[in-house]
């Protein structure tokens, strides 16, 4: 298994400075470069991570490729940095998310650091976790540099608020609860674990053709 940050690399501005940043857990990060406080926390935040995965436009290997790799060398010299290059306004889906699909295998996990790109680059980043999770690559983290708060934000609910989205849509499509398994697998909550449970026995009852259980179990 292989952790890797991915992200859209963000230029860098020759007058940007150095800027504390309040995090979700632990003490502050600092950062200029749009990505780089962030990556400092997720480093900071999740072991193990062996590659940073940066999607990377022509203005932004011009302006911003060389001085990010020495930053996170700085802190960490083992994580790899790779380049996916790709043109702003081109086809995400066949170009981009193709080749990154190519640098990852099932049980893989991926963190995304969301701050960097253009306006449309969270839905990229979203398109590509949910393509991901179809082939065993579970998305375990995610966050967002919010400049004028001055911290660093965990959208990791909002991710797995797709996986409860998708587990609902698996339920009422197929009548499966594997998904929402998944989602809940952390919960002690014994009235969704019931609820779960009763979802089971009537997808089995019918799977089976047990109509006269089907009464029962709908109760």
């Amino acid at each position: 298994m292989a952790r890797k940050i991915i992200l859209f690399l963000s230029e860098y501005k020759e007058s940007a400075k150095e800027r504390r940043y309040r995090c979700p857990v632990g003490d502050d990060v600092i950062g200029a470069q749009t990505n780089e406080a962030p990556v400092h926390y997720l480093l900071r935040q999740y072991s193990n991570v062996n590659e940073i995965i940066c999607i990377v436009t022509e203005r932004a290997k011009e302006k911003g490729w060389e001085v990010f790799q020495n930053k996170i060398r700085e802190e960490n010299v083992d994580v790899a940095v790779t380049e996916v290059p790709y043109e702003e306004g081109s086809d995400f889906a066949e170009g981009a998310l193709t080749k990154i699909m190519e640098k990852v295998r099932a049980g893989d996990e991926v963190l995304l650091e969301t701050t960097g790109g253009f306006r449309n680059a969270v839905m990229d980043m979203l398109l590509l976790s949910r393509v991901l999770s179809y082939v065993g690559v579970k998305t375990i983290g995610a966050v967002y540099s919010n400049y004028q708060k001055a911290e660093i934000e965990d959208l990791s609910r909002l991710i797995g608020f797709f996986d409860l989205v998708g587990g609902m849509q698996e339920l009422t499509s197929f009548g499966s609860v594997k998904s929402l398994r998944a989602y809940y697998a952390e919960t002690d909550d014994q009235k969704i674990e019931g609820l779960l449970s009763a979802m089971e026995n009537l997808y089995e009852t019918i799977t089976l053709c047990k109509t006269k259980r089907i009464d029962g179990c709908m109760q």
